[in-house]
């Protein structure tokens, strides 16, 4: 709530895009830490600050998901995206918990920042590759 409209702001001067890649690397930063926290007070400041990385791809993502598809199936995209966030949504929680009762909760944190890093490599790529 506090992220988002300035950081959709930022996606229209600079680009969505860069906004989206700058919320990926903030997002894979922030979620090393949290694998070495103490209290529950160091793990709510993380998740805050993670919450600003969340406010950076929401918008952005909705944003390039307007601008880059066709408009004749542009609600069935949206329906997929939000099919999709659901899911990960339910899913998320539950691997990581099965993840963590095997191998403890640090390993959640790193799994999930080189997941956010291959989503970083994989976006990056993808621009590259439509911007020639």
């Amino acid at each position: 709530m506090i992220a988002s409209p300035y950081l959709g702001k930022l996606g229209d001067k600079i680009g969505n895009h860069k906004v989206l890649i700058g919320g990926l690397v903030a997002a894979a930063i922030i979620m090393v830490p949290m694998a070495w926290v103490q209290s529950p007070l160091e793990l709510g400041l993380l998740r805050f600050l993670l919450g600003f990385t969340t406010g950076a791809l929401m918008p952005s993502i909705n944003t390039l998901i307007n601008k880059n598809s066709p408009r004749d199936s542009l609600s069935s995209i949206f329906s997929y995206n939000q099919s999709s966030q659901s899911l990960g949504n339910v899913a998320g929680p539950l691997i990581g918990s099965s993840v963590s009762a095997a191998f403890g909760y640090p390993i959640v944190f790193y799994m999930t920042s080189l997941f956010l890093l291959g989503n970083l490599f994989f976006t990056h790529n993808m621009f590259k590759k439509h911007s020639k």
